[in-house]
């Protein structure tokens, strides 16, 4: 099903217009400046392309770190994320610290994407040679395809435009700490100063886990349950939408979605859905079965909490669209744990799972969340459909159910998906284009109303 030009073209309008009536209305979500804005006499512009929140965490902390005293030229210092820029504001600047984080196939993460279109159509050597210098920071991680991709194209493209370059493009495989030493050696050189970025990690200890999908013959899911250690001297209460890395014990990283929204008082508790992953060659994944079944109760668990999507900022006048498969129920357990303190909220939830018997994690949950009112809908789909029937996906849903869609964003609704990257991410993505158009699916990203928390 295609909504017409008209049609699109209204939605496209009609979106824009809202978000920007009510813009000035909401809070802030991004990081404020340290010191002056681009429209003043900043000098330095520290920038950041991130979707899971690691690229924006650490320009921020890099931020805050080299503000100075009032007079001296490093206090003119910006931080912005690249969603805010357009290619003509980094001529402003005399130095560009670019932190970019590289997503899916080698892409730009969703904020960035307009600004690498509208950079792209620059023409060459559009800066006055010597008049700009840039380093990037690219995180990746080595176990995905085309490493880094993304910063390496910055790199290249400021390159194309005459900017000169500090330093080679810095490749961060999992914020390897080495190569975080040689960023932060680039920018206490610029600035003639010391950092101290030791990453803020604290000790959980594990109180409860339950399997979700008893009897399935699929991969096993698992709810696992944590508190915090009363003396991790923890000053970073965790918030609904936030991020969770698990430090393994041979020295690895993984990072979770919350699957719950923390009450703000009381003991720290975070609550993480885990399903069990095979490699090709059959072997465990390590962090999967680590959490699910190596730790023991009561063991201690060193982690790092980061900033994710912040949920607060969606209205309650807003309806919501949760799209989740799988293990992607956590990012829709907490969004719809931190809605229902908006009790006049209306949530629309659209899952998808494999055996319509046995896979059906968190049933009574969901169902108690239909009873309250917190979830206005809920469409609950297969894809291992019994007695041979069709076999159905949640983009089938939303090709099926285009006119709600359009109606929820004509409402200045916000569509929030959760789950792995090829299968769920890509069906979705591919079915917003087909329906709404790649202008309005990039408007909605722009205005961070098309969140995706996938991996």
């Amino acid at each position: 099903m295609e909504l017409t030009a008209a049609t699109t073209l209204t939605a496209l309008w009609a979106v824009s217009a809202y978000y920007f009536w009510q813009r000035d209305k909401l809070p802030k979500h991004q990081p404020a400046a340290p010191a002056a804005s681009a429209t003043d006499t900043a000098r330095v512009l520290i920038a950041y392309a991130s979707q899971s929140g690691q690229a924006r965490e650490l320009a921020t902390e890099y931020a805050r770190q080299l503000v100075a005293p009032p007079g001296n030229p490093a206090s003119r210092i910006d931080l912005r994320c690249l969603s805010q820029l357009a290619p003509e504001d980094l001529a402003q600047y005399q130095q560009v610290f670019l932190h970019a984080s590289t997503y899916g196939q080698g892409q730009a993460p969703d904020t960035a994407k307009a600004f690498c279109r509208a950079l792209s159509a620059v023409a060459d050597n559009h800066f006055k040679t010597g008049s700009m210098q840039f380093a990037v920071l690219a995180l990746g991680d080595r176990a995905y395809p085309d490493f880094c991709a993304f910063g390496h194209w910055l790199h290249q493209q400021l390159l194309r435009l005459a900017g000169e370059p500090l330093a080679d493009c810095i490749e961060v495989d999992r914020l390897d700490s080495g190569a975080l030493r040689h960023w932060q050696g680039i920018l206490e050189a610029s600035f003639d100063c010391q950092l101290a970025l030791a990453p803020k990690s604290f000790r959980y200890r594990l109180t409860d886990r339950r399997l979700l999908n008893p009897g399935s013959q699929n991969a096993r899911l698992f709810w696992l349950q944590l508190e915090a250690v009363n003396d991790s001297g923890t000053t970073q209460h965790p918030q609904p939408g936030d991020l969770i890395d698990i430090h393994l014990t041979n020295g690895e990283r993984r990072s979770y979605s919350l699957a719950n929204a923390p009450a703000q008082y009381g003991p720290a508790q975070i609550e993480l859905i885990v399903r069990q992953h095979y490699r090709d060659d059959r072997t465990p994944g390590y962090a999967s079965h680590y959490l699910s079944e190596r730790v023991d109760a009561g063991s201690q668990i060193k982690v790092s909490l980061r900033r994710g999507f912040d949920w607060s900022l969606i209205p309650a006048h807003c309806p919501l669209l949760l799209i989740g498969a799988g293990s992607g129920l956590a990012g829709v357990r907490a969004g719809l744990q931190a809605r229902q303190q908006q009790p006049l909220s209306t949530n629309w939830l659209i899952f998808g799972e494999r055996d319509p018997v046995y896979d059906r994690p968190c049933e009574a949950e969901l169902m108690h969340y239909l009873e309250l009112g917190v979830l206005s809908r809920c469409d609950r789909v297969w894809s291992q459909a019994a007695q041979k029937a069709p076999l159905r996906y949640v983009q089938d849903v939303l090709r099926s159910e285009a006119t709600q869609l359009t109606a929820y964003l004509l409402q200045g609704g916000y569509i929030y998906v959760c789950g792995s990257a090829d299968g769920l991410g890509a069906g979705v993505h591919d079915a917003l284009l087909e329906l709404l158009g790649e202008s309005v699916v990039s408007t909605l990203q722009a205005q961070g109303r098309y969140v995706r928390d996938i991996y």
